[in-house]
């Protein structure tokens, strides 16, 4: 929802990103850490009996942490992660390639 109004998170979703030059900005970390939680949340919810599709997640994962800005917040906050959610994630980032969008 906020992304497609906010130009200044653009470069969370591009394949390429010069992190020396340009570190992450608060802006891009703050929304990349609530999607984590989103996807926290979620997994939490599959533990209780949420139904999805694992592979299709796994592949969304894999795809969106494959981006520099993501990658670079996911590294600094999965220490904050309880142990079983960042073995899911990096579980889902060690698996196939999957072809980027952007």
């Amino acid at each position: 929802m906020h992304f497609e109004e906010e130009p200044n998170l653009h470069r969370v979703r591009l394949s390429k990103v010069d992190l020396t030059k340009a570190p992450v900005t608060p802006r891009e970390a703050r929304f990349v850490h609530l999607l984590i939680l989103h996807l926290r949340a979620s997994y939490k919810a599959k533990k209780f009996g949420m139904d999805f599709d694992d592979e299709e997640v796994r592949a969304d994962i894999k795809q969106f942490f494959s981006r520099p800005v993501p990658f670079a917040v996911w590294k600094k906050s999965r220490r904050f992660q309880d142990r079983d959610f960042v073995k899911y994630v990096e579980n889902a980032l060690e698996g196939s390639p999957v072809t980027p969008l952007f």
